[in-house]
């Protein structure tokens, strides 16, 4: 690395994943040559004896934080930024792995590019080491992974693989935003306050990062719903994205009336769904449940925060 590269602090914050935490940490120590850099992990909240021994078995390499209690994703990630020290502050979560790339081409991207305040990295589906199963199948074909997308000309991306200006990120005060909504949401209103603020954000494909699929069918429900809930109530902030504005209209209507307009969209996607007639079936299904508890989780999201305004 060259003295002009920009230097970074690559931030982890994990809970109830130690073995997805040794998976990452293996990856990206084995990237890791430039004294200048740091690795920080934050441990919100989770006590288990493997994440005491992998605290050990990277000792003298990555610096651990923890916490007492669990805070929620907000504010470990405020716990990370403000314990690091570098140019810029890359998140990644403890469900992805990088490429052996990864941070040799945000480097070069970055040294190249310094005027970029934000490279944001998408994800891509990454199947279970014992092989694909239905639900892996169902949640990469159907999408149902955190992604980057281009709205209107808002850059909107998730914490899950990002590097941020670490000046920009202090002066935006961080992560976190009215109605303690500390376990999902953060990194889109994040984002479309840095778009506020006219950030220069660039979506970087080369960056890529595999994200876990396989989740059991009712925590993928559980994250949708808190994923609507949170936007739901960012609609009610002078921040929410432009491109929520769609959900204004839907919580007007019935949840019959929105299982049948995405049952058709998701019948078209499921078209090419890998599995036979009954797998099809079950997986277009699954999804358009999956996509009506995100529009359940927004009305009331958006009808609870604002009741709690008006009090």
């Amino acid at each position: 690395m060259s003295p002009s590269s920009p230097s970074f602090s690559i931030c982890i914050c994990t809970y109830k994943r130690p073995n997805g935490l040794a998976r990452l940490l293996k990856a990206v120590v084995a990237q890791f040559i430039d004294a200048r850099d740091e690795i920080i992990v934050v441990n919100d909240g989770s006590p288990s004896a493997q994440y005491a021994e992998i605290a050990d078995n990277y000792s003298g390499i990555v610096r651990f934080i923890q916490h007492e209690t669990n805070r929620g994703i907000a504010q470990a990630r405020n716990t990370a930024a403000n314990a690091a020290t570098h140019d810029y502050v890359i998140f990644i979560d403890d469900d992805c792995l990088p490429s052996d790339w990864w941070l040799d081409w945000i480097s070069a991207r970055l040294e190249t590019n310094p005027e970029i305040d934000i490279l944001a990295g998408d994800t891509y589906p990454l199947e279970p080491d014992s092989g694909p199963t239905f639900m892996s199948r169902m949640q990469g074909h159907f999408g149902f992974i955190p992604g980057c997308f281009n709205s209107d000309g808002n850059i909107l991306f998730p914490t899950a693989n990002v590097a941020i200006r670490r000046s920009l990120l202090l002066d935006l005060g961080g992560f976190g935003f009215p109605g303690q909504f500390h376990g999902a949401g953060e990194d889109t209103e994040f984002a479309s306050r840095a778009n506020a603020h006219g950030a220069r954000i660039v979506i970087e494909q080369a960056t890529n990062v595999g994200h876990d699929t396989g989740e059991p069918f009712f925590g993928l429900c559980r994250r949708y719903w808190r994923y609507g809930f949170a936007n739901g109530a960012m609609l009610l902030l002078t921040t929410s994205p432009p491109s929520h504005t769609y959900l204004r209209t839907y919580r007007y209507l019935r949840l019959p009336q929105q299982w049948r307009y995405f049952k058709r969209l998701q019948l078209r996607r499921g078209q090419n769904f890998h599995g036979n007639r009954l797998e099809k079936w079950l997986a277009v299904n699954m999804a358009t449940f999956v996509r009506v508890l995100y529009e359940a989780g927004a009305i009331t999201g958006y009808r609870s925060t604002r009741s709690r305004i008006l009090r």
